[in-house]
């Protein structure tokens, strides 16, 4: 679907309103049969451009040595196996960092070109991937919080957050005629507030103009649609939300056990973060914001996950077992960031005297429910729940091999206690050896999994043949057959036009002509099925079957610029290759030999020509014992040939004088041509003696 509509499809005419990763991807189309392959290349670019964000972010809670290996884990996390689709993920990734470190640095310097700033990201980002349209609600109430929390330090302190002191105790400096800088001032802080929602309500405002006018100019009306035609239908029906709950709860339950199982000592972290102690430095007052921050993001698009889960569930290979950690995997290096905000206590310029430490009680009392729930994932996870490569990368690669599941488990566990007794240590543990660790254990069984799928299945080698071997005019009137839509998709994408048409359901069933194109299209099925009435086998492999739906004026048809499995003959002889408008002889007999008996009677229309000296000499067509005689022009035009008697199998064409072009000067092709053929019909009547004499079409 996104391939299509970046490449093969008018915007306006793409059913998710993603337009600007399609104007981003639309440069894949000019890269032909490898499309895929620089849409990987794109989306490692987009995914590597996440990494300096992160590291800005992470540069306001630690040391550059921490922050380094933050921006670097999260590039190397397994969850890069994104970057192997042709989908918005990685940009969206990289969207989502740029909209965080907007959102950061309006904490740090509150104003409204960068309240402006932070809601255009925002706004562009759901042209990215519709799904950030969920990050409005946490993003206002981030906004927010960040906006009441710069308006106390400038009431404490009379001055931006960035130069407030470490502490009240610190006196406040003086301007040079006399007056007070730096002193508390309610006044201040009040009026900041204010403006803040001003400048919130104004850029809400401004990134709805952005998005819909730039919706507009890619895709006219259409543009003008929030959620696009596929998700606005997927929202109609759907249970009431009091009626999924029981089930949402029990899907949440699998993502909390997965997510702890992996990133316990993370959720400790933000636990400890309500602790007032960790609340005196600008760096500690940016570690609360990030605690905040990762509830708000992390706990709404956890809760639209679970409720998508629940409604969807038991709807074709859908399961409230199902883990779609995908809906909101790229926030998770924002437990990495939590960490790094434990692995130091920041700059010595960040504080004028030491931090107070939570106390061993604080700590243990917090890592205490981290322990219990991964030691609860650890036995219970699985089977339980399913995670998979594609809907939670890191966790499958985690659970897929139970001493790596037992290894990193441990290693987890080691870092939570070492934090309880030393919190910096512990951090520090977390992110240079367990972090990697489970990065390179994990990785690698992802990454098994991910290049298995490189081996081609039926509906590869079927998609892959069908592009290939029909026109693009001919792909237009095809219609796929199988029993997987998943499998279908991919065979469609590879066949690389949209019109192509689908058809779900089981083998060794009927397809019905109804649901097919009309005469002369195509159906290509994948696997055993019944093949309709009034249709052509033209191509029959163990897996697939292409078949052709026969037009009236079709039957029984041979057109000489086909290939010779499609005109019903088991053997040839005597015939050239395909050219565009049919072949030439190129020896003194052409031999046709069909797979079953032509009818007893029949009359036999052939469209063809004859070549240099062969043109008004007899040419004698015999079937079976029956010889019939025919002189041909030398453009082509159709001649009838009566036929009666026993039904038989082979025909034969003998040419009265090959010749080659070069023995006439006609160029230096040495086939030795005789008639052009362009079309042959077989048309089926009473039986009586003919004449054995040829006629013109008219007569």
């Amino acid at each position: 679907t996104y391939s299509s509509a970046a490449r093969l499809e008018p915007f306006s005419a793409a059913i998710i309103p993603n337009y600007l990763y399609y104007s981003a991807y639309a440069v894949t189309g000019q890269c032909g049969t490898a499309s895929l392959e620089c849409a990987r290349s794109l989306n490692a670019l987009f995914y590597i451009a996440a990494a300096p964000f992160i590291y800005l972010i992470a540069r306001q809670l630690a040391s550059r040595p921490v922050a380094a290996i933050v921006a670097l884990l999260s590039v190397l996390r397994p969850a890069n196996s994104y970057t192997a689709y042709f989908m918005p993920e990685a940009m969206y990734y990289a969207g989502f960092w740029l909209l965080t470190w907007t959102c950061f640095n309006y904490l740090r310097r509150p104003s409204a070109l960068a309240m402006f700033g932070s809601a255009l990201v925002l706004g562009l980002l759901t042209m990215v991937k519709v799904h950030a349209l969920f990050l409005l609600p946490p993003w206002v109430v981030f906004m927010v919080y960040a906006s009441w929390s710069a308006s106390r330090t400038a009431a404490a302190f009379g001055a931006s957050p960035e130069l407030a002191p470490a502490a009240s105790t610190v006196a406040a400096p003086r301007a040079a005629d006399g007056s007070s800088i730096g002193a508390p001032n309610r006044a201040a802080g009040t009026g900041l507030l204010l403006r803040s929602f001003g400048w919130l309500a104004a850029a809400m405002l401004a990134a709805a103009i952005v998005r819909f006018g730039l919706g507009y100019l890619f895709a006219g009306k259409s543009g003008l649609h929030l959620l696009g035609v596929m998700y606005s239908g997927q929202s109609q029906g759907k249970p009431a939300l009091m009626s999924v709950i029981p089930a949402a709860l029990q899907n949440l339950e699998g993502h909390m056990l997965g997510i702890v199982l992996m990133l316990g000592l993370p959720f400790a972290a933000l636990l400890l973060g309500v602790s007032p102690a960790l609340r005196r430095t600008p760096q500690q007052r940016t570690l609360a914001a990030m605690g905040v921050y990762t509830v708000l993001m992390f706990g709404a698009l956890l809760a639209i996950t679970t409720l998508f889960t629940a409604s969807v569930a038991g709807h074709g290979a859908e399961s409230n077992t199902r883990l779609h950690m995908r809906y909101y995997d790229f926030v998770l290096p924002l437990l990495l960031l939590l960490v790094a905000g434990h692995s130091t206590p920041g700059p010595e310029a960040w504080s004028s005297r030491p931090a107070q430490e939570p106390s061993f009680i604080a700590r243990l009392l917090a890592a205490a429910p981290a322990v219990a729930v991964a030691l609860y994932g650890a036995t219970y996870l699985l089977p339980a729940f399913a995670p998979s490569y594609i809907d939670s990368p890191e966790l499958f690669g985690m659970t897929r091999d139970p001493q790596i599941l037992d290894l990193l488990a441990t290693a987890s566990l080691a870092c939570l206690l070492l934090w309880t007794v030393s919190r910096r240590w512990g951090a520090l543990l977390f992110l240079f050896i367990y972090a990697p660790l489970f990065a390179a254990l994990a990785g690698a069984q992802l990454n098994e999994r991910v290049r298995w799928a490189q081996q081609s299945d039926p509906y590869v080698r079927a998609g892959l043949f069908a592009r290939e071997y029909l026109s693009p005019d001919e792909i237009n009137n095809l219609t796929l057959v199988g029993r997987d839509a998943g499998d279908l998709f991919k065979t469609r994408m590879l066949i690389d036009n949209p019109k192509v048409k689908l058809i779900v359901q089981p083998h060794e069933t009927d397809i019905d002509p109804a649901s097919l194109g009309g005469p002369r299209s195509y159906v290509l099925t994948i696997g055993n099925y019944r093949a309709p009435a009034g249709s052509d086998s033209l191509v029959h492999r163990r897996e697939f079957s292409l078949l052709r739906l026969r037009a009236e004026e079709d039957r029984n048809v041979v057109r000489f610029d086909r290939p010779e499995h499609e005109w019903g003959t088991s053997y040839v002889q005597g015939l050239s290759g395909p050219e565009p408008w049919g072949r030439w002889s190129d020896k003194r007999e052409v031999v046709l030999e069909f797979a079953s008996p032509l009818p007893a009677a029949f009359s036999l229309r052939l469209d063809a020509a004859a070549f240099g000296p062969n043109v008004g000499k007899p040419f004698v067509v015999r079937l079976g014992k029956q010889e019939r005689t025919v002189t041909l022009p030398e453009k082509h035009g159709e001649v009838v040939i009566d036929f009666d008697g026993d039904a038989e199998q082979v025909m034969t064409i003998e040419v009265p004088q090959p010749t080659s072009p070069r023995d006439v000067g006609a160029g230096e092709d040495a086939r030795t041509l005789g008639i052009a053929l362009y079309r042959m019909q077989i048309e089926p009547r009473p039986y009586s003696r003919a004449s054995g004499t040829a006629r013109t079409a008219d007569q």
